[in-house]
């Protein structure tokens, strides 16, 4: 009887031993994915930054090409105007 109970706690022992180290690898294993995806992150959130600030220069470049080419528009637009004056002068 003694010694079903000793190879009984011995079984339980090295079960116990087995789920303990199992647990500790997916413990690692979930450790390096953690690292790993809080670098992932951080490298998102440094690309959504450059992505933004090329943004606000893209709408600031494109606010000056509109003006540039209402300033032109309004510039071709005089020059025919005066074109056309010049027609009805001759």
């Amino acid at each position: 009887m003694d010694d079903w109970k000793t190879d009984f706690n011995n079984n339980l022992l090295q079960i116990n031993d087995t789920i303990n180290n199992l647990i500790k690898n997916d413990l690692a294993k979930l450790n390096e994915i953690v690292v790993e995806l809080k670098a992932e992150i951080n490298n998102m959130r440094n690309e959504y930054t450059e992505i933004k600030t090329d943004i606000v220069r893209l709408k600031t470049q494109q606010v000056a090409t509109q003006k540039e080419i209402s300033s032109l528009q309004q510039s071709v637009q005089f020059n025919a105007d005066q074109q056309d004056e010049q027609v009805k002068k001759d």
